[in-house]
């Protein structure tokens, strides 16, 4: 979520930091923004994360562990529906 004042790629980029260790200052790409209506208004910035030239990449407290998986090998049975959407979006987009 943006802090007030913030700009979206510095949320992206703090989302990361916050969330991994060793993931400072890693290469970033915007990707698409959208936009999803249901019980409230969401509007998602898609950003994309090259983590090939880091070092370790581990998952900081309190996550337990970090993962990466391709866009078409995730485990969506471990994902929330609503950012199943969001990742679909992103899909969808990148095949036409």
């Amino acid at each position: 979520m943006l802090q007030f004042g913030e700009k979206p790629v510095q949320a992206a980029e703090r989302a990361v930091a916050t969330q991994l260790s060793g993931a400072e200052g890693l290469e970033h790409k915007f990707m698409e923004i959208q936009s999803y209506m249901g019980s409230h208004w969401d509007i998602c910035l898609v950003y994309e994360f090259d983590a090939g030239r880091a070092g370790e990449i581990k998952a900081r407290a309190p996550y337990a562990d970090a993962a990466f998986y391709r866009l078409d090998s995730l485990p969506r049975g471990s994902i929330a529906e609503d950012h199943l959407e969001v990742i679909d979006g992103l899909m969808s987009a990148q095949s036409d």
